[in-house]
């Protein structure tokens, strides 16, 4: 693995164990088996960058497993089952250490950090965008508010199903999708 895509990924893994603030440059540094100097070779603003890319990383391959799971679907509501089954799985392999990572951030800096801020904003809108999408291809009336409401509803069932350290919010999310809630 490349020294760049190295930093990413363990940036990544520690960001959603351990937040922005608990993780450090010289944590990433030491999981990564890498030099101070080729950090800065590949990211020579610092951790902001490094954070920057380690987003944009994570959302690009969640925002295509997450269009796999929903072209796979045969139905709304099978297609956003997929995507809770999706969470609750990883959320049970990293054993509850997996989670949002845009969600972290953006919660943790607040406005503190307009950088990171706007490119957890931007990344969040092409989760969403993806969402409207898919209930605009089944037809449903308020689909922008309907995605919307179930992206906040997930998001939230993930928030707290890892603070809880189980997945039963999650399930009944899928649950309340069956009842024809965002339909």
């Amino acid at each position: 693995m490349k020294t760049k895509e190295k930093l990413i990924r363990q940036a990544v893994s520690l960001i959603l164990e351990k937040g922005y603030h608990g993780t450090g440059i010289n944590e990433i540094l030491r999981v990564s088996n890498v030099t101070k100097g080729s950090l800065y070779y590949h990211f020579p603003k610092g951790k902001d960058q490094l954070v920057t890319e380690a987003l944009r990383s994570y959302t690009i391959k969640l925002s295509l497993q997450y269009k796999k799971l929903l072209k796979s679907a045969d139905s709304l509501e099978d297609g956003l089952g997929k995507l809770i089954n999706h969470a609750i799985q990883e959320l049970e392999l990293s054993e509850y250490k997996a989670g949002s990572i845009l969600i972290n951030v953006s919660q943790e800096l607040g406005s503190m950090n307009k950088h990171l801020q706007a490119t957890c904003k931007q990344l969040l809108e092409l989760i969403i965008n993806n969402l409207e999408r898919f209930f605009l291809e089944y037809e449903i009336e308020k689909w922008e508010e309907s995605a919307r409401s179930f992206f906040i509803s997930f998001q939230g069932a993930i928030v707290i199903s890892k603070a809880y350290q189980e997945t039963s919010f999650l399930t009944q999310l899928k649950t309340t999708i069956l009842s024809e809630k965002y339909l």
